[in-house]
Order: structure tokens, then C-alpha cells, then sequence
């Protein structure tokens, strides 16, 4: 997957939402989660507080949609329904 397709499917994805910073923001049970777009890679953050933390990262050729689910480093992050 390169960084291209990886933003064309968050743009279309009806629960991540586009920050200004070009980053995809998604608010679940009060957490908020952010998939961080960077040159060469992605990362899959929390928000504790006012910080962000890296749950996950990888480069983009390593990283998949799979059944409707992101596949970073073995997390599955769902992309087209919102978790139950």
C-alpha cells in the first residue's frame, strides 16, 4: 500500500475524519484515536490527556486493509464501520 491509497481510503471512510494537519482523527467511547500521516510512514496514536501516544507504527508498504479493517503491526483498526 503506498501513502496515496492509504489517504484515498481514510477520505472515503465514513468514521475518520480529516484534521487540518492531514492527519485522521476518530472520537470511540470518549478516546479519541488519530492515524498520524507521516513521509514514510503511519502511526496509530491515542490521546491521554493533552498527549498523543504511539500504540502502533509501520511504513506503508507494510501496512493493509483487510475485511474493512486498517492492519497496522497486528492491530486491526476498523475503517468502514465503527466498532461495536
Amino acid at each position: 500500500m503506498t501513502k496515496t491509497e492509504l489517504v484515498a481510503a481514510l477520505r472515503q471512510s465514513p468514521i475518520w475524519k480529516e484534521d487540518r494537519y492531514g492527519h485522521f482523527q476518530l472520537t470511540f467511547k470518549g478516546t479519541h484515536y488519530r492515524l498520524k500521516i507521516q513521509p514514510l510512514s503511519v502511526r496509530y496514536e491515542n490521546k491521554l490527556g493533552t498527549e498523543w501516544f504511539n500504540k502502533a507504527s509501520d511504513y506503508y508498504k507494510n501496512v493493509e486493509i483487510k475485511d474493512g479493517k486498517l492492519v497496522i503491526s497486528g492491530y486491526r483498526i476498523p475503517v468502514e464501520v465503527r466498532p461495536q
